[in-house]
């Protein structure tokens, strides 16, 4: 299981950019992000090096933030990777809320972090199918 911070961010110009200044300026990394957007505002889901002092950053500049467990799974890099990964979820009534992916580019692995309801019994049923779970400190070492 690893935390991933949510950011709410107002549907306007330059938002992004604020919001990516405000963790550059404390030196934190991103190391994965998805952004979902409805007509007045957007969720910033990221994976960060540090997410306490992302946190902390982010709220004294006025964002509203929440932490959220997440699954982060190995894959390999190959077509129908992604469908086995969900396949195993669903075998055990796992619903998926959504997910994001990204990959190393030199490994032939991909990653995808994903939001279910029952964090533990999709962990294991994940390493029982032979999938790596990846921790907060494996993905900083990525």
């Amino acid at each position: 299981m690893i935390k991933q911070l949510s950011v709410f961010v107002e549907n306007k110009r330059g938002a992004l950019v604020e919001t990516t200044s405000i963790l550059a300026q404390k030196h934190i990394n991103i190391r994965a992000m998805a952004l979902a957007d409805t007509t007045k505002y957007g969720v910033l889901r990221m994976i960060v090096d540090d997410l306490p002092a992302a946190q902390v950053a982010l709220q004294a500049s006025g964002f509203l933030t929440k932490e959220t467990a997440v699954v982060a799974v190995m894959m390999p890099d190959r077509s129908g990777a992604l469908y086995d990964v969900v396949q195993c979820l669903a075998r055990i009534g796992e619903e998926l809320e959504y997910l994001y992916a990204f990959n190393r580019g030199s490994q032939n692995s991909a990653y995808v972090v994903l939001r279910v309801q029952d964090v533990a019994k999709s962990e294991q049923a994940l390493a029982a199918a032979g999938y790596t779970l990846f921790s907060e400190k494996d993905l900083a070492n990525l």
